[in-house]
């Protein structure tokens, strides 16, 4: 555990190029769905608008179109990727399958069954392993907060499943329940609870964590734990006022997507301020990039600001590394891809168009 950097001051992450290619343009970015960042910077956006690939080169221009929308052979209807060398592998949770191209060419290398209806990023590891989330309840009943991992090779061939096990005395997040009369018509959870994390170190480790504390755990097959870092500190707590602004911007939110669905008075009824803990987790996020680095997005009350504590491949804390909240997606779930020099993320501008913004990792 560590009690201060150890390395601070001296990163960064800067600002190296956008990828927005001009409106109306047959390679603009309309609903990018998620992103994937090659080696060499070339850039792989998932499009939702229609279902496809596309491939940006380092200098941001659109090279190739991998795949289309459907249901057939080297089509999606859906789309989470992760790059390594030259093949990107596509989980697609609308056709329950996963599938493999070269990127270069366009190519259609495998393809395998896997599940639906997980909405979740994918990794590779070191040994060239895809790791996709999978429903699936753990043999052991007891076991709680148990992800499971169907992990298999790139050309496709079945390898292996496992669970990656977190904290057994967590206790379960809480929802909101929105009601219609006596009816339950939907849940939320409960914004700022502690939740289970999980991401794949791509040089040697599943990593996995519960937010109520700064303890992550490094683990080579989900089970064993070969080693757990964290800084010490307290987490900050939540305002009155904080709560209130959450709960209105969760109402303004919800009327926004489904403005047909939920009244403004049964949502208010719902999202009762009292279940939002007055402590914020420890963290909100995890990654890991190419070089072994440690990502953690702090949960900060700072609406200005996105921060990382940065680690390095054996634990130690390295750095706080801060950029503007405007330049970073709102939210930790939304898609962050990793090479080992560069980040990339999907952001939008004045005018609510998205587009590609990568960073250099910098030291220095």
């Amino acid at each position: 555990m560590s009690s201060a950097p150890v390395d601070s001051g001296h990163w960064s992450l800067v600002r190296a190029r956008d990828v927005m290619p001009p409106e109306g343009d047959s390679a603009e970015l309309l609903k990018p769905a998620d992103l994937a960042l090659a080696d060499d910077g070339s850039v792989l956006v998932v499009e939702s608008s229609p279902a496809s690939i596309r491939v940006y080169g380092p200098d941001g221009r659109w090279q190739r179109t991998i795949s289309r929308p459907g249901d057939g052979p080297g089509e999606i209807q859906s789309g989470f990727i992760a790059v390594r060398g030259d093949t990107v592998v596509v989980q697609d949770p609308g056709n329950s399958r996963s599938q493999s191209f070269n990127w270069r060419t366009g190519a259609l290398l495998s393809s395998r069954r896997t599940v639906c209806c997980y909405w979740n990023p994918i990794w590779i590891d070191g040994s060239g392993r895809v790791y996709v989330r999978s429903i699936a309840d753990h043999p052991d009943s007891t076991k709680r907060h148990a992800m499971a991992l169907a992990r298999f090779a790139l050309n496709g061939d079945a390898v292996d499943s496992l669970f990656a096990i977190e904290r057994q005395d967590a206790a379960a997040p809480k929802p909101w329940f929105i009601r219609r009369g006596t009816q339950t018509v939907g849940s939320v959870l409960v914004p700022l609870q502690p939740r289970t994390h999980l991401a794949v170190d791509p040089t040697k480790a599943i990593l996995t964590g519960f937010s109520s504390s700064y303890v992550i755990r490094e683990s080579s097959n989900g089970l064993d734990t070969t080693a757990l870092f964290g800084r010490s500190g307290e987490s900050a707590r939540v305002s009155a006022a904080e709560k209130s602004a959450l709960v209105e911007a969760m109402v303004k939110g919800m009327r926004t997507a489904s403005p047909t669905g939920s009244t403004e008075q049964e949502l208010r009824m719902a999202f009762d301020a009292a279940l939002i803990p007055d402590v914020r987790p420890a963290y909100e996020g995890l990654y890991a990039d190419r070089a072994g680095r440690r990502w953690v997005r702090r949960s900060i009350a700072d609406t200005t600001a996105v921060e990382f504590d940065l680690f390095d491949s054996d634990g130690k804390w390295l750095d706080i590394v801060r950029v503007p909240a405007s330049d970073w997606p709102e939210s930790a779930w939304m898609s962050v891809a990793f090479s080992a020099t560069e980040v990339a993320v999907v952001i939008e501008d004045e005018e609510g168009r998205p587009f590609v913004r990568v960073y250099t990792i910098r030291r220095g």
